[in-house]
């Protein structure tokens, strides 16, 4: 906190010592501000939450994906069947044959 901010709450204070209705609008206003700034920081950490989630779901499907396709390869060049690979993979025969 910059001196310029110590000294404006240090005269807010005081000015706000002296009229109770004043102060009263303060703390609820305060009050308010503590409470915004706790669901914003609520949403973002829940935000963050579900993107890393995602982000690990399609990390993991797009692994998955590389690992059959690479499978698929080796199977292809030891001469297996194409039905036969697509059988293990999972992978449709079109996918198989353009590899």
């Amino acid at each position: 906190m910059s001196n310029h901010q110590l000294k404006s709450a240090v005269e807010d204070l005081e000015t706000l010592s002296k009229d109770l209705n004043a102060r009263a609008l303060y703390e609820a206003q305060m009050k308010f501000v503590r409470d915004v700034n706790s669901r914003v920081r609520t949403m973002w950490e829940r935000g963050e939450a579900e993107g890393l989630a995602k982000g690990k779901a399609e990390g993991k499907a797009e692994g998955l994906a590389e690992g059959k396709l690479a499978t698929a390869r080796k199977m292809k060049e030891k001469g297996l069947a194409v039905e036969m690979i697509a059988e293990v993979t999972e992978l449709s025969l079109e996918t198989i044959e353009s590899l």
